[in-house]
């Protein structure tokens, strides 16, 4: 750990012999649950209405959206009763076709919001609700909050800042919780989970500082659950290596690969990830065509941009499912369509934050 520490702290790989013949121990068992197709009973106050407005009855997605990238690609199944088979049927439909009662309608492709789960981002990243609602959804989101920081549980669709072609970010959204809150650290757009809100600037500063990847041993833990396309060769590991940036914008992009590039842009950063196998799944799409997708609890010991990312595709070849900027031509190669970013920060561990110095941890 201390080669580590010297390594992060501005030595070059070079300069510190890393280990090489260690392993970091398994963490504690995790109760996740792998992420399932969308599964829906039709009742019967949706009896024969269009597929479209079902879908749209249930998801806080445009209808357009759902007619045109989920029922015209085939990214849903209909299944009725037969009575002379005893058993549920798929049906032919198209976006004009009727449901009946009793259907039951799964969406296989795609991993959309639902209709109660607050605040709503549509398919182009623009708000779907009126602003006036914002305020209540935003604090529904909160799921810890003490004198010195509010933690609020980010949707996925969701900017933390702003930029171009950002139609609405988090920071700009800030007053509607707080006079002082601060941002401290970053969550990609298209992934979601805890997010940390420092009230003050002399909490901002001590977040931070926490948060600072030199401090391996330092007070905050994050854990992440991700879904990747492929299973890894072991049951847990440690992945050591340089980030480097390889494009701005806006085709911005890391690197974990060095000799494979030539256009880097910078000498490169350290970075370390803690990863360990959960479980693989079969998933079956529309088409038929079957993929194995595993899930990994993922543990960040720095905090590189697209880290996570980056490690996960270049490093250990499961790049994360959907994830379009590291995981195109995995995507490409097994056809699974459009699909949402499966990343999200599940838990985060504030090491002696409690008034009586006890550790808090937020879920």
């Amino acid at each position: 750990m201390r080669n580590i520490l010297n390594w992060i702290r501005g030595k070059s790989p070079s300069q510190v012999k890393l280990p090489t013949n260690s392993a970091p121990p398994p963490p504690p068992p995790s109760t996740a649950q792998p992420w399932i197709p969308h599964q829906l009973t039709v009742s019967t106050e949706h009896d024969r209405i269009p597929l479209s407005h079902f879908l749209a009855a249930h998801f806080a997605m445009p209808r357009s959206f759902l007619r045109d990238e989920v029922i015209r690609k085939h990214g849903v199944v209909v299944e009725r009763f037969d009575e002379a088979a005893s058993r549920f049927v798929p049906v032919r439909y198209d976006q004009g076709v009727a449901v009946r009662a009793g259907d039951r309608v799964s969406v296989t492709d795609y991993k959309l919001p639902v209709k109660d789960a607050g605040i709503s981002i549509d398919w182009r990243g623009k708000l779907d609700m009126p602003r006036e609602d914002l305020e209540r959804e935003l604090r529904k989101r909160i799921v810890y909050e003490d004198d010195r920081i509010l933690v609020l549980n980010k949707p996925s669709g969701l900017a933390v800042q702003p930029g171009a072609e950002i139609p609405v970010s988090l920071d700009a959204l800030l007053p509607l919780l707080g006079a002082d809150l601060k941002l401290v650290h970053r969550l990609d757009r298209d992934a979601s989970g805890l997010l940390i809100l420092a009230k003050g600037a002399d909490s901002a500063t001590l977040m931070r500082r926490l948060l600072d990847e030199a401090q391996v041993d330092a007070g905050i833990e994050k854990i992440y659950y991700a879904m990747v396309m492929g299973t890894p060769k072991t049951a847990f590991g440690e992945i050591i290596s340089q980030v480097y940036l390889a494009g701005r914008y806006p085709q911005e992009r890391m690197t974990s690969k060095a000799p494979l590039r030539a256009n880097l842009l910078d000498p490169g950063k350290p970075a370390i990830t803690q990863w360990r196998h959960m479980g693989t799944y079969i998933r079956k799409l529309a088409s038929g065509r079957r993929i194995k997708l595993s899930m990994l609890e993922v543990r960040p010991v720095t905090g590189r941009k697209h880290q996570l990312r980056v490690h996960l595709s270049e490093q250990l070849s499961t790049p994360i499912a959907g994830d379009v900027k590291y995981g195109y031509y995995r995507m490409r190669a097994w056809r699974t369509g459009a699909m949402p970013l499966h990343l999200h920060c599940h838990t985060l561990r504030l090491r002696k934050w409690g008034a009586d110095g006890q550790d808090i941890t937020v879920t």
